[in-house]
């Protein structure tokens, strides 16, 4: 069975580019956990927090919904969820929605 090889460098800077697009509208704390997250490699938590958090804005913002959702199974989040089990639903209704 081949291992899918993933681009970290890639990844990171995706959460990174969409992070600076909505870090207007976050709480300093949501904006440091993510960050922090980041530091530690820990790109799945850092993905959803901050996805989470964009669910809640009143408005979308100017992310590019095709790539997230491309990152998001990269990161395997449609198989298994951190912070909340019901995420990838949400996820993917939230893409459909807004696109």
């Amino acid at each position: 069975m081949e291992v899918e090889k993933i681009d970290w460098q890639f990844v990171t800077d995706f959460i990174v580019e969409v992070l600076s697009k909505v870090q207007v509208y976050l709480d300093q704390e949501a904006i440091n956990t993510i960050t922090m997250y980041l530091t530690y490699d820990e790109y799945e938590m850092a993905f959803e927090i901050l996805y989470l958090k964009i669910m809640e804005l009143q408005n979308t913002p100017p992310i590019n919904l095709a790539k997230s959702l491309e990152v998001g199974k990269l990161l395997k989040l449609d198989e298994y969820a951190v912070f909340d089990g019901g995420f990838w639903n949400k996820f993917e209704h939230y893409i459909i929605k807004h696109q």
